[in-house]
């Protein structure tokens, strides 16, 4: 396989990568400081065959980017890609469709830095919106954006689970609502802003699309929270009259 820019491969200087078949093309910038290898990537790669080759750049891709964007429909130079995108800034592209390992290799990585993110970062605000071509989190000081792959049936599986485990976690141990939610504008009118989910110590805006999946994930919440108030009172209550109360 021709790979071009392989300098840039030795150096860990290359802000992005691109897979075709038959070739792969790196791409290097000086704003990225490089870093000495312990070992020749290029001497690596010179004994593996195309599709070897391929693998082994997405696995030190992987290495040294924690993916935080997977886009499906790119388009540049009227080409669309794959699109992989790192929270270095770091981009991997793939003109055509990678082997079934590759994919599995970057939506682990994806999923695990997702989690670690979510659940280390200490924003108040929570946003959570849907997309058709691509899956990815944006965070800013105080605030975490996702946004959730979702095609014509509904939710990937795996969103829909990042979904399910996710906000009960930022609900806590308080009873939650759905609302719609309005601000004034500068001519004394309401505008429909979204809905939120209210009742959280955060604030969690919730997309239009993904409205069913939280109204159902909010019903189980409550009805959970509800069972151990309930409980914790008939402990209670069975102290009471243990203690001759």
């Amino acid at each position: 396989m021709q790979i071009k820019g392989m300098k840039h491969l030795r150096k860990n200087d290359y802000d992005s990568i691109i897979i075709n078949q038959g070739s792969i093309n790196v791409y290097g910038s000086s704003k990225w400081p490089s870093m000495k290898m312990s070992h020749s990537i290029e001497d690596e790669l010179s004994c593996l065959t195309d599709e070897e080759q391929g693998n082994r750049i997405v696995d030190y891709y992987l290495d040294y980017n924690p993916v935080n964007c997977i886009d499906e429909n790119y388009c540049h130079a009227g080409k669309q890609f794959i699109r992989i995108i790192s929270t270095t800034g770091i981009e991997l592209k793939f003109g055509h469709q990678p082997c079934r390992e590759s994919i599995n290799k970057i939506l682990k990585q994806y999923q695990d830095t997702r989690f670690q993110v979510s659940h280390l970062h200490t924003a108040s605000s929570f946003k959570f919106y849907t997309s058709s071509s691509y899956t990815g989190f944006f965070e800013d000081e105080d605030s975490l954006t996702f946004v959730l792959y979702q095609k014509e049936n509904g939710l990937l599986g795996m969103e829909q689970s990042f979904l399910e485990n996710f906000l009960p976690i930022l609900f806590g141990e308080n009873e939650v609502s759905l609302r719609r939610q309005y601000r004034e504008d500068e001519h004394g009118f309401k505008q429909f802003e979204g809905h939120h989910i209210v009742g959280s110590d955060n604030m969690i805006k919730i997309d239009l699309e993904l409205l069913q999946a939280a109204s159902i994930i909010v019903l189980n919440h409550n009805a959970r929270v509800s069972k151990i108030k309930k409980q914790n009172e008939a402990y209670k209550q069975l102290e009471l009259k243990m203690e001759g109360f």
